[in-house]
């Protein structure tokens, strides 16, 4: 557990907007933590599963998954003019976008 969080920290000093960007709480469902971080022209949102069971959350559409954080690799579904992420329980995404390409 330890590693993990060490190498989740070491992760995270490399995003410059999740560490110093302004703060947006989104909507999610019960047990979910789910917010934007923003700065410059890029946006990094955060989703959290708190709970033991699968949770889907409605995303912007144009969203590119951010791997390296050490969380299982969550994928982006479009559907439509929405995009929606599957947790599971535990889990978290962070996925980017360009300020200069939402939809």
């Amino acid at each position: 557990m330890l590693s993990f969080y060490r190498q989740f920290l070491a992760w995270r000093r490399t995003q410059h907007t999740l560490v110093k960007g302004d703060i947006t709480f989104m909507a999610a469902p019960d047990a979910v933590l789910f917010f934007k971080r923003s700065m410059d022209n890029e946006e990094v949102f955060a989703a959290f599963n708190l709970s033991r069971n699968n949770a889907v959350i409605e995303v912007p559409l144009g969203l590119t998954a951010l791997a390296g954080h050490g969380f299982a690799a969550q994928t982006v579904r479009a559907e439509g003019k929405r995009a929606r992420v599957s947790l599971p329980p535990w889990a978290g995404f962070f996925g980017t976008r360009s300020k200069l390409t939402q939809y």
